[in-house]
């Protein structure tokens, strides 16, 4: 892969409760791409200084930094408008990506996810924007590109197209102050008065991307997280997915219920496993402090 191709940032987003998440996910990754020589940069706004300090010490090439200010104050108006978002407001924090360094792309990727095979290939797509199709997409629906409402027919020919945002590819085209401002835009109030999903910051890039997004195969974001809710399609084996997404409220990190009743899913089951060797691994391995 060619440095004009290839990522130059890895980024993601993280608090307190997802650090051993952030940690499984980075280390994996470098593990499995071993072509990436890039930053890693952590988005937070409540991690200690010895938490930071863990994180610079196992990822040297690693960064960690709150918000612009700028996404700061669009976060916090809009939370204030719509208090039913004040729960999930960190999922924003992912807007912060699209800046105005149009150095080299930026590979975003959730906490919760697991790589176990190379991603490389993700670099040579022709849009200015790479992801995986949501659920919606996956099981034959789309989405109403204002509201984003799902529904019950498959996705007409006006170019729309509903993405998860767990792992993006981002090329500089689209880190402009442009795009940015398009992307705060998009976080006022009034303009999400219409917003009938129950997504946040996949809103905001689904309706400022969804023209522009190329979607890739859904081994690049295998979910596991929707249990049953994708059974009867084709769909990538956990064992071929090169990325494995655990969205939804069942971390593998957490010793809840929530996991507990996802493990009846096989699926489930087996990239639970997946991961927890990946953390085993990471623990053989990590310096000490």
């Amino acid at each position: 892969m060619t440095n004009k191709l290839k990522p130059q940032v890895l980024a993601t987003v993280t608090s307190a409760d997802f650090l051993i998440g952030t940690q499984v996910m980075i280390d994996s990754f470098l593990c499995h791409n071993r072509w990436f020589d890039g930053r890693i940069v952590i988005i937070h706004d409540d991690l200690s200084p010895a938490d930071q300090a863990v994180l610079r010490h196992r990822f040297p090439q690693s960064e960690c930094r709150n918000p612009a200010p700028d996404l700061w104050h669009c976060i916090a108006d809009l939370i204030e408008h719509r208090p039913k978002l004040s729960s999930r407001y960190r999922r924003f924090f992912s807007l912060d990506i699209f800046d105005d360094d149009g150095n080299g792309g930026v590979l975003f990727a959730d906490s919760d996810m697991l790589f176990s095979k190379s991603i490389e290939p993700i670099a040579n797509v022709s849009a200015p924007i790479a992801a995986c199709a949501d659920r919606a997409m996956l099981v034959g629906n789309s989405r109403d590109r204002k509201t984003l409402e799902e529904l019950t027919q498959p996705a007409g020919t006006d170019g729309f197209q509903s993405f998860n945002a767990g792992l993006m590819f981002i090329k500089p085209e689209l880190r402009t102050r442009e795009t940015r401002q398009c992307l705060l835009g998009s976080l006022a109030p009034k303009a999400w008065d219409n917003v009938v999903s129950d997504h946040t910051d996949q809103a905001v890039l689904n309706r400022c991307f969804g023209d522009l997004v190329e979607l890739i195969s859904p081994a690049y974001n295998r979910m596991v997280g929707h249990g049953g809710r994708l059974s009867g399609i084709e769909y990538p084996s956990v064992a071929s997915a090169r990325a494995l997404h655990f969205n939804g409220k069942a971390k593998p990190w957490r010793m809840t219920d929530d996991v507990r009743k996802m493990t009846q899913h096989p699926d489930y089951a087996a990239a639970l496993k997946l991961w927890h060797a990946a953390y085993r691994r990471l623990l053989d391995r990590a310096p000490s402090t």
